[in-house]
């Protein structure tokens, strides 16, 4: 778990590189913006990321990971539109808001 670290997108581009990653913890950390970096983790079944300034590109960013589950994104800027984007692609995603 990452979970409150100073850790931001140039170290989540790192992490995005390890491919069997099964869950994600980035809660409170410094991370914003889209997560393109970990759009590469295909075994990401569990993303935690809670408290972040996310885009709503989220949204597609998400998509590619066929083996996400489960997504928490509670106290992020995520839109309810982009919510709605994501439920729509991922139909099958638990999803805690």
């Amino acid at each position: 778990t990452l979970c409150g670290t100073n850790i931001g997108n140039r170290g989540l581009t790192e992490i995005g590189k390890l491919r069997s990653v099964k869950i994600l913890n980035i809660a409170d950390t410094k991370i914003s913006g889209d997560l393109s970096e970990i759009s590469g983790m295909v075994n990401l079944e569990w993303l935690v990321a809670s408290g972040l300034t996310q885009s709503d590109e989220s949204a597609n960013t998400l998509a590619p990971l066929t083996n996400l589950s489960h997504l928490t994104i509670s106290g992020t800027t995520i839109s309810d539109k982009a919510v709605q984007a994501i439920l729509k692609k991922k139909t099958d995603i638990g999803l805690d808001r």
